[in-house]
């Protein structure tokens, strides 16, 4: 009796054994999955932050090299109004430096096509409700203004 007593009690402790590896092992299972997730998550936040950065960086030369010419603003909107705009992005762009971004971050595995970084990629600043006329579209139109492009921004004000 006592035998068997120890067999039983044998296989049952190799059975909670067992059950206890395989209940690590799914544990693990799972835990790698959210792990890998999470890892994948936050690289496409990366690329997105990447992008938004390389493209504020765009906008603020574009936006310079127009003030050069135009050092004036454009109708309804005074150059002061633009350099602050500037000073804003470029406090943006520093705070985003540390960030490190390779040269191919916007490339084409998240261009600005991409879904998952569009929302980012056209943080607009301005829209054509801030306007109370049409007015010449600025070089490289950084906000969208100019639906048709033909060089007039938004045209459906001035109706």
């Amino acid at each position: 009796m006592k035998v068997q007593t120890w067999r039983l009690f044998d296989r049952v402790l190799a059975g909670v054994i067992i059950a206890m590896f395989l209940s690590f092992g799914v544990f693990g299972y799972f835990q790698q999955r959210r792990t890998d997730q999470l890892a994948r998550q936050g690289a496409q936040a990366h690329d997105a932050i990447c992008v938004f950065r390389a493209d504020l960086e765009r906008r603020v030369e574009t936006t310079k090299r127009y003030l050069d010419t135009h050092p004036g603003g454009f109708a309804g909107v005074s150059a002061s109004t633009i350099k602050k705009s500037l000073t804003d992005q470029e406090r943006t762009i520093r705070s985003l430096a540390s960030i490190k971004c390779g040269p191919t971050a916007a490339g084409p595995a998240v261009s600005v096509g991409s879904p998952r970084v569009e929302a980012f990629a056209y943080a607009d600043v301005l829209n054509c409700s801030d306007f109370k006329t049409s007015f010449p579209t600025p070089p490289g139109d950084p906000n969208h203004l100019d639906g048709d492009h033909d060089g007039v921004a938004c045209e459906a004000n001035s109706r």
